[in-house]
């Protein structure tokens, strides 16, 4: 298994989020107190992060997956940091091969140095599919004045991109019927010459419609402007930038 690079949500189809927080792993022969586990998968990635307050000859962790009630499969190993007494955290992103069920649990073996081991509390997620066509993301949201739609198609298709209002009203277009390819693409949006307020970006290709909501805030980057131009006249002087002029 590698760890995940890019992992981009789909606009409703986010996967649960299931946390376990514990104690410790047990009182008694492991020194290991574990303060977190949880773990969160998205578009085929189930996003392992745990934490621990203290370690003492911590060799590592074995990490396992469960498809079923019984059986469970090592997937990985994440060294540990063998003494500590400050908190640690540890994460690990398992790239899901296809054909798993939609409910996996996790669970971390702790390994001491001297070979003993115990096991951690389960946590489970549930895997949604990440829908074939739509838009997936909008980067910067909100926004001011321009953010990037990220596009998803599962195969070549005409496609025609608008911007509405809240009320539905028509605003822009982004695209007009464009044959794309199958795949991810990235469309810009400019609205420079909107109003702020909330905006909606419609997706469709024959009867099918993604639709993503918007947010243009045009006071953001004047606020931050203004913010420094008065830190700037309130700021003192300083002679290295105003030279003392003299008379020759």
């Amino acid at each position: 298994m590698t760890p995940s690079t890019n992992s981009v949500p789909t606009p409703l189809d986010f996967a649960s989020l299931s946390t376990a927080s514990v104690t410790s792993f047990q009182a008694g022969h492991l020194p290991v107190e574990l303060t977190a586990f949880t773990a969160y998968a998205k578009n085929g990635v189930a996003q392992l992060r745990w934490t621990t307050a203290t370690e003492t000859n911590n060799f590592g962790f074995e990490v396992l997956r469960g498809c079923s009630s019984d059986t469970w499969e090592t997937i990985d190993f994440v060294a540990g940091h063998g003494n500590s007494f400050s908190p640690r955290n540890y994460s690990y992103d398992d790239k899901l091969p296809q054909g798993l069920p939609g409910v996996l649990r996790y669970r971390l073996k702790q390994i001491d140095r001297d070979g003993t081991t115990e096991y951690s509390p389960v946590v489970m997620v549930k895997l949604v599919p990440v829908a074939d066509f739509g838009i997936s993301e909008a980067f910067p949201n909100p926004f001011n004045p321009s953010t990037t739609l990220s596009l998803r198609l599962a195969e070549e298709a005409n496609v025609t991109l608008t911007l509405h209002d809240m009320s539905g009203k028509f605003v822009q277009t982004l695209l007009d019927n464009s044959r794309m390819d199958k795949g991810s693409h990235s469309v810009m949006v400019n609205a420079a010459q909107l109003p702020s307020g909330r905006y909606l970006a419609v997706m469709q290709s024959g009867s099918t419609r993604s639709v993503y909501p918007l947010v243009l805030n045009k006071y953001m980057r004047q606020e931050t402007r203004d913010q420094g131009i008065a830190e700037r006249r309130a700021a003192p002087r300083s002679p290295a930038f105003f030279p003392r002029e003299e008379n020759g």
